[in-house]
């Protein structure tokens, strides 16, 4: 499969880095608590989603 076509959605900043190396698009997954989204966009996260409805946003571009 085509890297650019993949997109990982994790909470941790292991899932952000882990899609960066991998060459995947990322979307850091806001609605658990205990997440710092902050950290998220740091670890490199190209879209924020606060729901699980709102990763829909970006995956049907």
């Amino acid at each position: 499969m085509d890297k650019g076509q993949v997109w990982i959605i994790g909470d941790t900043t292991h899932d952000i880095l882990g899609a960066k190396n991998y060459g995947a698009k990322s979307i850091g997954a806001c609605w658990n608590k205990a997440v710092k989204p902050e950290q998220l966009k740091l670890a490199g996260a190209d879209f924020l989603s606060h729901t699980p409805k709102e990763c829909l946003t970006w995956l049907i571009l």
